[in-house]
């Protein structure tokens, strides 16, 4: 059991009766990115127990971290303590500093810029998770990888969405000139497998603007209003900047819907943040949120691939092959009428197992072959589901 924070503190400041102590648990002191980011050095106490978190990740491996313990820190010539102790309250974690040494300036100007650097958000992404923020740089990586060139959408649904999102933006001085607010929500709705998280990571990359993304609204259990509206509170600090909710049917329930809602559209100016989510079942969201303008004020529908943007896709995902593995354009149409109903997933699924079904043999020419062998397999698979 963790001993409440007064406890604690007059425990750290018995070992350090001499010693300034500031305590923290803002969410801008991110000690690990800033030391990850070369702008100080730790070393961890060996005459005092440190508790190490072990996750595992597929990309990464096994990664050990401290998860609690006491710290020498060397920063600007300056040598100071900093003791971390993390505390998990339902899914939400909240972590505590202490921050020691003789000089109460030093501690202060340390704190300060470590807080600050943190703050400088530009286009990167910062991920809510598990109650508190953090960049996010694999996330930010994958988004500058994907772009609007890569997507094979109706050109209409992709030109108004692009100008819609992008010119936002741009338009301060024309929402004043009107007098209207300057906050945007757009929704991208429709059946899963349709390109919606394609289209938001290609906006967000174009558009280089902190970009907030709320992995999930789970984690709160014990304050679900405070913690909502922190979220938003913290977009507000970084505007103009982008707050993404995946999966929106998924983080907003009845419990804290009215939160959500006076969050978007309440008191509080959103002024320069756009509002930017996704959902796959539209039907599960609250009329207040998706049918009253002034939350969610422009939605686009991802429905599946007509047959110009499957034929597309094929001559696009031709491109990418090797001379002797290419298809022959002229059956492009032909395999565009063949996947009638096949969703961007599907289609993708298509040409990786036809691509794998084609190593197995790797015949110059046999593409065509062993296409229409997988459509008729992948098809069969469908109406077997």
């Amino acid at each position: 059991m963790f001993l409440p924070s007064y406890e604690l503190s007059r425990r750290v400041a018995r070992l350090y009766p001499n010693d300034y102590i500031l305590e923290t648990e803002h969410r801008a002191f991110q000690l690990r990115e800033y030391v990850r980011d070369g702008f100080c050095t730790v070393t961890l106490r060996k005459d005092l127990h440190c508790q190490f978190s072990t996750d595992w990740y597929a990309e990464e491996g096994g990664v050990i971290e401290p998860r609690n313990g006491f710290f020498d820190v060397e920063w600007r010539g300056c040598r100071m303590r900093v003791l971390r102790i993390t505390r998990i309250a339902g899914d939400c974690e909240a972590v505590r500093h202490w921050i020691i040494s003789r000089d109460e300036d030093e501690v202060k100007a340390f704190f300060a810029d470590v807080c600050s650097r943190f703050s400088q958000v530009r286009d990167e992404v910062v991920m809510f998770s598990r109650g508190i923020w953090q960049k996010n740089p694999k996330l930010t990586r994958a988004i500058k990888a994907t772009h609007l060139d890569d997507l094979v959408l109706p050109a209409e649904l992709r030109s108004t969405l692009v100008e819609d999102v992008l010119g936002f933006f741009d338009a301060k001085e024309t929402y004043a000139r009107y007098g209207i607010a300057w906050k945007r929500g757009v929704l991208l709705l429709g059946p899963p497998g349709n390109g919606k998280t394609h289209m938001l990571k290609a906006l967000v990359n174009e558009a280089k603007r902190p970009c907030l993304y709320v992995r999930s609204l789970k984690a709160v259990q014990s304050n679900p209003d405070e913690l909502i509206g922190k979220i938003f509170a913290y977009a507000r600090t970084l505007s103009p900047c982008i707050l993404v909710f995946e999966d929106l049917d998924s983080m907003v329930t009845p419990e804290n819907l009215s939160v959500f809602l006076n969050e978007m559209d309440g008191f509080a100016p959103n002024e320069g943040v756009l509002v930017l989510a996704t959902t796959n079942y539209p039907e599960k969201l609250d009329p207040a949120l998706i049918e009253r303008p002034s939350r969610f004020d422009r939605k686009f529908t991802f429905g599946l691939p007509a047959h110009p943007e499957r034929e597309r896709f094929f001559a696009k995902r031709n491109e990418m092959f090797d001379p002797e593995m290419k298809m022959d354009e002229a059956n492009f149409a032909e395999f565009a009428e063949a996947t009638d109903g096949f969703s961007f997933a599907y289609l993708k699924e298509l040409c990786v197992s036809a691509t794998m079904k084609w190593m197995q043999a790797r015949k110059a020419g046999s593409m065509d072959a062993v296409l229409r062998d997988q459509i008729a397999l992948l098809r069969s698979q469908m109406k077997s589901a």
